[in-house]
């Protein structure tokens, strides 16, 4: 959770439906609750671990965990995404 400097709030957060993972973003800029997705993948474990904050200017980074298919054949492997 992050909070600008209107004092609103901005979250990140992990949901799964059993077979994907998601990521969701959630703000109350407007004055009510607004949730979008912002990344989803073909895991359960893609999505988790979301972290965010706002930058000086106003800027908000996402980071999250995801898994990355290599090449044909390759084991998938942890990675870390920055979403701006």
């Amino acid at each position: 959770m992050a909070v600008d400097l209107n004092d609103k709030i901005h979250l990140v957060f992990y949901y799964s439906d059993g077979s994907k993972g998601y990521l969701k973003y959630a703000t109350n800029t407007n004055g009510s609750w607004v949730i979008e997705e912002i990344a989803s993948g073909e895991d359960t474990e893609f999505g988790k671990y979301g972290s965010i904050s706002i930058a000086p200017d106003g800027t908000i980074y996402v980071s999250y965990y995801g898994k990355k298919k290599l090449g044909q054949g390759a084991p998938l492997t942890g990675y870390l995404l920055l979403a701006q």
